[in-house]
């Protein structure tokens, strides 16, 4: 090949690389590094770190130099890469009974399953010794997770959960979400807080096309979350709660309207 030809990538092949490039890219971002400070490192031109993201062309020399700086394997990130969605876990309808007869464990097994250690909770609630290990015993014996020595366990139902909206389990998420809309509410002006709510009048086909982009923005970031759990430290991520929401609806007709005094 002529020194100054160029090798191409081809479409099929630059697709296979936009995941793998894409799951990199965010990497870098979460460690704070640059192009400009990966090229540095690597010895060549910001100018070429961003054609290779650009063009989607990576060699595989180069993939293993920028994973072994950033501390992950190449392996790790091309099995991430392939990943299209995470996975979640779903409960059998008598895991769901149990923890709405039983509220406590409900809460604590969202706890373990916020990545909140045993030891974390009962520091936090100041639990007996006896109380910690029976919520962990009990969470054991229904299948939660598997539990071992020195409260040492392992989730079985997680990362993450697919809860189910009309099950026994109903009116505790309920709640849970009244009180997610009232923070996010409270704190709106923050970063990292967004709380949009509008009322306004479209047809049918732009109402079900606006329902379809808010199910594929969801399902990118979950794909998203899911390539950085693999790859990132656990002191790079924050647990994120999102809830969107749209439906034909009135606020008017769940307003209270008292008769005037006369």
């Amino acid at each position: 090949m002529h020194p100054e030809q160029h090798s191409t990538v081809s479409e099929p092949h630059r697709a296979e690389n936009w995941e793998l490039l894409s799951a990199l890219r965010r990497a870098l971002r979460a460690r704070g590094m640059t192009y400009r400070q990966l090229a540095d490192q690597l010895g060549v031109s910001e100018a070429t770190i961003k054609r290779m993201f650009r063009e989607q062309d990576c060699t595989l020399s180069r993939l293993t130099q920028i994973c072994s700086l950033l501390g992950i394997s190449v392996y790790d990130l091309m099995a991430v890469a392939q990943r299209q969605e995470d996975s979640a876990t779903e409960l059998t309808p008598e895991q769901e009974a149990y923890l709405a007869s039983r509220t406590g464990h409900f809460a604590f097994l969202l706890c373990l399953v916020q990545r909140q250690t045993p030891e974390m909770i009962q520091a936090r609630l100041g639990l007996s010794d006896l109380s910690l290990f029976r919520y962990l015993r009990d969470l054991d014996r229904q299948g939660f997770i598997e539990l071992g020595a020195n409260n040492r366990y392992r989730l079985l139902t997680g990362p993450q959960v697919r809860w189910s909206l009309k099950g026994p389990l109903q009116q505790k998420l309920k709640e849970i979400n009244q009180i997610f809309v009232a923070h996010v509410m409270d704190h709106n002006e923050q970063p990292g807080y967004a709380f949009q709510s509008n009322f306004r009048f479209m047809s049918n086909t732009t109402l079900n096309a606006f329902c379809e982009d808010l199910r594929q923005l969801s399902l990118k970031y979950r794909r998203h979350s899911a390539q950085e759990d693999a790859l990132l430290p656990a002191d790079a991520l924050q647990g994120v709660k999102w809830t969107l929401c749209i439906a034909p609806f009135a606020p008017s007709g769940v307003l209270d309207i008292p008769e005037l005094p006369s």
